[in-house]
Parts: C-alpha cells; sequence; structure tokens
C-alpha cells in the first residue's frame, strides 16, 4: 500500500497518488489508509489538497470528508 503525501506551507497536506498491491484489491486497504489519512489531516487542524483521483472520488463520494478540503483547491467546486 502506497500514499504519496506532499506537505505545503505548513497547513495543508496535498495527498497525490494512491497504489495497492494487487493482491490487497477488493480488501478495503486503501480505503482504510485513507480514512486514517483524512483523520490525522482533521486531527492535526490541517487542509486537505486531493490531487489523488481515488483520494478525490472518496470525497465525493463521502461528502462529510469535504469540510477538511481547503476551499481554495482547483476542484472543491466538483467534490
Amino acid at each position: 500500500m502506497h500514499l504519496s503525501i506532499t506537505v505545503k506551507w505548513g497547513h495543508q497536506i496535498a495527498l497525490i497518488h494512491t497504489e495497492a498491491e494487487p493482491e490487497l484489491a477488493g480488501t478495503g486497504a486503501a480505503v482504510a489508509v485513507v480514512e486514517k489519512t483524512l483523520a490525522y489531516i482533521e486531527e492535526n487542524g490541517k487542509k486537505l489538497l486531493p490531487f489523488c483521483p481515488y483520494v478525490f472520488a472518496y470525497i465525493k463520494k463521502h461528502p462529510e470528508w469535504k469540510r477538511i478540503v481547503d476551499e481554495r483547491f482547483e476542484g472543491y467546486d466538483k467534490l
């Protein structure tokens, strides 16, 4: 399981890429990592920049997480 993270300006965290090994497909591993990461971002008072298509789609499907997305994120209105 791999999740690329970049911290910008101290208050934003950009999630760039999520990748899971083929044998983890369908196990919920990617969802678990994303959920833990979103919880970490919220607990630490950071704002999210969801550049990763998987994370973006997850937030679109679970709009309650939009609360941690930085309103200045280019795709904010599409979530």
